[in-house]
């Protein structure tokens, strides 16, 4: 996994982080550099999203920044067929003429190309929902 650094452009010294709306600190996979005004994210993920920095401008007074999306790629991962009616260790049993419905669910950025193989010959079919 990659790693993400956000800058923080201001002269305030009293910089604060927020990843997925909550404020963060040095841990973990996540750095403050010193001066407190870049966030470096190691092992990033779509959870590390949006990212924010704010400056406390009073006491509990937080002036907040836009916030980012980063663009992230990642998977496909959690690869999962589901199908009508339910598969046995990868076998699919219907009889001639009855309706068979298959399905792949996955979670990928940018989204997932599905390929579908039938009898070893890729079908001419490419959505993540086979037709009956």
């Amino acid at each position: 996994m990659d790693s993400v650094a956000a800058v923080c452009h201001t002269s305030a010294t009293n910089v604060k982080w927020y990843v997925s709306y909550t404020q963060v600190s040095s841990y973990d996979h996540m750095t403050v550099s010193p001066d407190s005004k870049t966030l470096i994210i190691q092992r990033v993920s779509s959870y590390n999203s949006p990212l924010r920095c704010g400056i406390e401008i009073l006491p509990q007074i937080i002036e907040r920044s836009e916030v980012i999306f980063p663009t992230l790629t990642y998977g496909p991962s959690s690869v999962l067929i589901r199908s009508k009616p339910r598969n046995f260790n990868g076998i699919l049993p219907a009889e001639m003429g009855f309706q068979v419905e298959m399905e792949c669910i996955s979670y990928s950025r940018p989204e997932f190309k599905y390929q579908w193989i039938h009898n070893g010959f890729l079908l001419n079919f490419s959505e993540k929902k086979l037709p009956s």
